[in-house]
């Protein structure tokens, strides 16, 4: 049986998500944390709250991603809606953003059902 868990991957594609958050919305970031990070965020710029948003799913996915570990490594099953939601969401997000990281999440999906489904943990 792999080792490769579903917590695992997730983490991974948060952190990846984070990274890319990071390179691509440089100028932003920066100018948010020359402001004092504090109320930097307003409605008024579409970049900062773009990359905010973009940053917090990042951080999102590596937490879900945590708990998804530690249900794993307790031998627990992760629950099939969950799976089913990552391929819900893969699919949604990819077909609203062709050209997006949405379809990492897709074969993810599959992969804890798969798991899932061969009793793996």
């Amino acid at each position: 049986m792999s080792k490769i868990t579903s917590g695992a991957l997730l983490i991974a594609t948060g952190v990846l998500h984070c990274a890319v958050g990071l390179v691509m919305g440089w100028e932003p970031t920066v100018a948010i944390v020359a402001d004092g990070v504090v109320a930097a965020v307003g409605d008024d710029d579409m970049a900062r709250n773009a990359i905010f948003w973009f940053q917090f799913g990042g951080v999102m996915m590596v937490l879900l991603g945590a708990l998804m570990r530690e249900v794993e490594r307790r031998s627990l099953p992760l629950p099939q809606w969950l799976g089913w939601s990552l391929v819900g969401l893969g699919l949604g997000g990819g077909l609203c953003m062709p050209a997006s990281g949405f379809w990492l999440v897709v074969p993810q999906g599959l992969w804890l059902l798969h798991r899932r489904r061969l009793g793996a943990r």
